[in-house]
């Protein structure tokens, strides 16, 4: 992708809602199961198609009626882009898991799977967060990167411990619906996506 094109940040919200789309897709296969949400499947899926405006038409609203404050638009730009991670997390880890058949949230091939699907979040969040909340996508100075790592290192033990506890608490058995990793996903969102903005706020791209 063009550099060019990549400094033209007004198509950002459109590029991020392109990559929530995608992976929202295993996490509404998985949610058409679920009875409290099977009724309004296909409605879902008019939203998954149309996620790329509506991130466009929400990110926009949000700095017109608050969006003076550099601060706000920070917070803003990381909430979209926290929206996007959740989706990519919750997605991936749905698909690999499916694919794998690893269910139980205490063994080890369970939880690498989920430290996959969160380093790939990580990733998105970096990419997005330098590029538009807090850098200019300049080349990145090796201190900078470490403290990238250390922070991402944090937020993927943070995540999985988050997840493996919550089902173990919610179901006991080990047996569990696919949607229900979407529901411990919501929990272990919260919980890394406010480890991650403090640590790229005050000291990833702390300026």
């Amino acid at each position: 992708m063009p550099v060019s094109f990549l400094k033209s940040r007004s198509m950002y919200p459109f590029l991020i809602g392109t990559v929530m789309a995608v992976f929202l897709i295993p996490i509404l296969q998985s949610a058409e199961h679920a009875p409290a949400i099977a009724p309004y499947a296909p409605y879902l899926w008019i939203v998954v198609v149309a996620a790329p405006l509506l991130v466009v038409l929400g990110y926009g609203t949000g700095v017109l009626l608050l969006g003076r404050m550099n601060v706000i638009r920070e917070v803003l730009r990381f909430g979209v882009i926290g929206a996007s991670n959740f989706a990519v997390d919750s997605g991936a880890t749905q698909t690999l898991i499916a694919l794998t058949g690893y269910t139980d949230p205490k063994s080890l091939p369970f939880l690498l799977l989920n430290a996959t699907a969160v380093a790939m979040a990580v990733g998105n969040s970096y990419a997005w967060n330098r590029w538009w909340t807090f850098g200019d996508g300049g080349v990145v100075a090796r201190p900078t990167f470490i403290k990238f790592i250390a922070v991402s290192l944090g937020a993927i033990a943070i995540n999985t411990a988050t997840v493996s506890l919550s089902l173990q608490a919610f179901y006991p058995s080990g047996d569990y619906p696919l949607y229900a990793l979407t529901e411990v996903k919501v929990i272990a969102t919260v919980v890394s996506m406010t480890w991650n903005f403090l640590g790229y706020k005050f000291l990833v791209f702390k300026k």
